[in-house]
């Protein structure tokens, strides 16, 4: 079994990586190559990380290496197959930085969705679960009940929100993907009511996939407990 200490390093990693993630989404989303993306950030001189006294690192550059961390740590203690919680890690790190590249910029990046679809495919085709069957059923499952959200509440969720519900159909398959989701609207319709009280405007328009994402890890680690 893995110990603590290597998966926080690569908890920090993937913090850090996360956060250079949230800071290339202007460039990735005007750009075609990732070398664009890379060489735009250059040029801004990593500005992001720093505040204006240039002293002090920026509130989401901690943020976002703690949580990693904290994930690595709840899925190390999950189980003691040392590649299983190596993977429930990674999905964690990789809803990380979904979440909080919406929360910052309003926008889940297709860019990052397809470049982990061949990972998924792997995954299930290597450890059985869930099925490739499963998963296609789970992203169905998703692209249903997301389309028929959006048609009927259009300023609700976005055509993002659809892929990234269809991504978690596919990771946690179906049945699962009906907790997953679910779980996710709850989550977010919880902070949309929230937000009323707080700032008592409707129509506001919230970040939509760090809830889904919260839905889909704790399926991800109840999956992993059965």
């Amino acid at each position: 079994m893995i110990s603590f200490l290597p998966i926080l390093t690569l908890a920090l990693l993937a913090g850090l990586m996360i956060n250079l993630a949230v800071d290339l989404t202007p460039a990735l989303q005007g750009s075609h190559r990732w070398g664009d993306a890379w060489a735009s950030l250059r040029t801004v001189g990593f500005q992001s990380v720093m505040t204006t006294n240039g002293t002090l690192l920026h509130f989401r550059w901690m943020v976002a290496p703690a949580a990693a961390g904290v994930i690595g740590v709840i899925s190390l203690r999950q189980t003691n197959d040392t590649m299983a919680a190596l993977r429930l890690a990674g999905w964690g790190w990789f809803l990380l930085a979904i979440a909080l590249i919406d929360l910052k910029h309003k926008v889940v990046l297709n860019k990052l969705l397809l470049i982990s679809l061949p990972l998924l495919v792997l995954s299930h085709i290597v450890t059985g679960r869930p099925t490739i069957l499963a998963a296609i059923a789970g992203a169905a499952f998703a692209f249903g009940l997301f389309a028929l959200i959006i048609k009927i509440q259009p300023r609700g969720m976005g055509i993002g929100d659809l892929k990234f519900a269809m991504w978690i159909g596919f990771a946690v398959g179906f049945p699962a993907a009906v907790h997953a989701i679910l779980l996710g609207i709850i989550f977010g319709g919880i902070a949309a009511a929230v937000m009323l009280v707080v700032h008592r405007q409707t129509g506001r328009k919230i970040a939509y996939a760090p809830y889904l994402a919260l839905g889909a890890w704790l399926v991800l680690l109840a999956q992993l407990s059965v």
